[in-house]
């Protein structure tokens, strides 16, 4: 993992990360259990643009809200692709819903899980911080303008059923005050 800038397309050091705290939007989304048309894992996230390689949900193993759903599968909001639900005691218990989906190609803790775990690394944003083929008809999408219409058709299902303004430090360029984008690379 590294983190990369979209607008100078290139890798830049932990150092030239500059750290702001800003207003951020947490997106709470129903992962539905394969098993029910009811019932459903609640997932907080801030990057639902990513959601497209999610590779499964994670819940403390201590956490009992979650424990009778571990090894069970649900279904990815927006690609309907089956995921697992995995348990790691990284989860923060106390954090959103204490449920984390893992993107392990677009977070540097979600990658650490993925090698963990052997997850796969699904890739959904190209370099220039664009939605990609696996995001379907998003795909050609910036990130940003991405992540809005993601939302705005999430809660027209009702998927997307609360969104919660917390503060939180965004890590931007040093060098193009762009907000840096975690990405796998060979690099």
């Amino acid at each position: 993992m590294i983190n990369w800038d979209v607008k100078l397309q290139t890798a830049i050091s932990d150092l030239e990360v500059v750290y702001k705290p800003e207003k951020n939007k947490l997106y709470y989304l129903k992962y539905y259990l394969v098993e029910s048309k009811e019932e459903y894992l609640a997932v907080a996230t801030s990057r639902p643009e990513t959601i497209f390689a999610d590779a499964c949900l994670f819940v403390n193993p201590h956490d009992s809200r979650y424990t009778k759903y571990i090894g069970k599968k649900v279904v990815n909001p927006l690609n309907q692709q089956e995921i697992p639900v995995l348990a790691d005691e990284s989860v923060l218990i106390d954090f959103g819903t204490g449920v984390l989906k893992c993107t392990p190609a677009h977070d540097f803790q979600d990658y650490e899980l993925g090698m963990k775990y052997g997850l796969d690394c699904k890739i959904c944003l190209d370099s220039k911080g664009y939605l990609n083929e696996l995001a379907g008809k998003y795909q050609g999408l910036e990130r940003f303008i991405g992540r809005k219409k993601i939302i705005e058709d999430l809660q027209k299902t009702n998927i997307c059923f609360q969104i919660e303004t917390y503060e939180s430090n965004i890590g931007y360029s040093q060098r193009s005050d762009i907000v840096v984008e975690p990405y796998l690379s060979t690099q």
